[in-house]
């Protein structure tokens, strides 16, 4: 029994199974209602203010910014070498002696068409200085917005959405960096009218 390792030792895999342990109990706590809140528009500072129970801020911005790259609203490739998640389905087969089975089967993609999705080139992680954003000169909404999100230290892509363009044009009207370029992503139609 020498070998058992207690709870909360320095042994890694404790630490890694309290992490996961965390990461479960916040997200049955709170991660649906951060989800949802998202979904409906609602800014990071927002969806901190309405949660009833404790949270920090901090981990309300980390669901927050996971929300938005796993919705594809935010990226960290260029629109273009952005993939779509691949999707898997089960199917259930039955073996040469009636012994049933599942096998794993990738799910196509469904065709949308007409999906052009526009993105927004965003320098925000290397413009963040010790005041935030704001020598950016955005309103309080769109700073709290942008401040909402963990950016990265590398250019990230955004949906530009309406709130995105009023940012797009807040700083273009005063000449500021940070926000440039749009980049639409590829469709099936636009790879077959290039064809």
């Amino acid at each position: 029994m020498g070998d058992a390792m207690e709870w909360g030792g320095k042994d890694g895999r404790n630490q890694a199974f309290g992490q996961a342990l965390s990461d479960f109990t916040f997200d049955v706590a709170c991660g649906g209602a951060i989800r949802h809140l998202a979904h409906l528009g609602y800014t990071a500072k927002e969806i901190h203010e309405r949660l009833s129970f404790p949270v920090s801020y901090e981990r309300v911005r980390q669901a927050y910014t996971k929300y938005l790259l796993d919705t594809g609203v935010l990226l960290r490739e260029k629109p273009d070498a952005h993939q779509e998640t691949p999707t898997y389905t089960y199917v259930q087969e039955e073996g040469k002696y009636g012994k049933k089975s599942f096998r794993r089967v990738k799910k196509e993609p469904e065709p949308k068409e007409n999906e052009e999705r526009t993105y927004v080139a965003c320098d925000f992680g290397r413009m963040q200085s010790g005041d935030g954003f704001a020598a950016l000169g955005l309103s309080a909404k769109q700073r709290e917005y942008i401040e909402g999100i963990c950016w990265e230290k590398q250019t990230m892509y955004h949906l530009e959405n309406e709130r995105m363009r009023g940012i797009v044009e807040t700083l273009s009207a005063q000449d500021i960096g940070g926000v440039y370029g749009r980049e639409k992503k590829k469709t099936k139609m636009d790879e077959e009218t290039e064809l």
